[in-house]
């Protein structure tokens, strides 16, 4: 569903490279996706299986593309540079498109946080929100991509996080409650973070934290 990104691209970059189609389809149901690049260097499983990031259940065929490994091997074949790469896309027949970022962090590295060294950084979802947005700008940027996308009546930036600090499963009433008030956020951006809900191109930045499910 998702294979246009390829062909289009590499055409209007006039690339005869041939290339595999990341891609797989998620028939309906519930699903678990995960980041292999991060979870496969995550330190320790004191806290449970890293290997989960996201859950999400889709009641229509879903693909799922690796967009991250793709930009990465059109800046090693030196056709663009694409500094900035989220995940994965995710999309639908004809009714959702979808960017897609995963994390696995300690809680307190979400929102901007004061480093001893570097002092103060953005935080992980400002990052997200940066690497999203500088994959959409680059594939807006071939027309018949930016046709495409435009076609899907509902678009979406998912950041998706797990905190890494958090035990699921056994979290006491009130860790539970702390933690909710700091970041119960299946629902759109807020402005704490200078980000908005609504973004350029119709999309909307919104953020799951595992183990809650998205609902596509």
């Amino acid at each position: 569903m998702l294979e246009w990104i390829v062909w289009e691209y590499l055409k209007a970059h006039n690339s005869d490279n041939a290339f595999v189609q990341d891609e797989c389809l998620l028939e309906t149901g519930h699903h678990v996706l995960n980041d292999p690049r991060s979870c496969d260097d995550c330190d320790g499983n004191a806290f449970g299986n890293r290997k989960e990031n996201f859950k999400l259940y889709n009641n229509v065929p879903v693909a799922c593309f690796d967009i991250e490994n793709f930009l990465s091997t059109i800046d090693r074949l030196h056709i663009r540079s694409i500094h900035d790469r989220c995940d994965m896309m995710l999309a639908d027949q004809k009714e959702k498109i979808a960017l897609c970022e995963l994390t696995c962090s300690m809680g307190k590295y979400i929102e901007p946080y004061n480093h001893v060294k570097k002092g103060m950084q953005p935080g992980k979802r400002r990052k997200a929100y940066q690497q999203m947005n500088s994959v959409l700008s680059e594939l807006m940027l071939v027309p018949q991509i930016a046709e495409h996308i435009l076609h899907y009546p509902k678009r979406v930036m998912l950041f998706c996080y797990r905190a890494k600090d958090v035990q699921v499963g056994n979290i006491s009433e009130g860790r539970k409650k702390a933690i909710d008030s700091m970041a119960s956020f299946t629902t759109p951006m807020f402005s704490i973070s200078g980000l908005h809900t609504d973004l350029p191109n119709g999309f909307k930045f919104v953020q799951v934290r595992y183990p809650d499910e998205y609902v596509w």
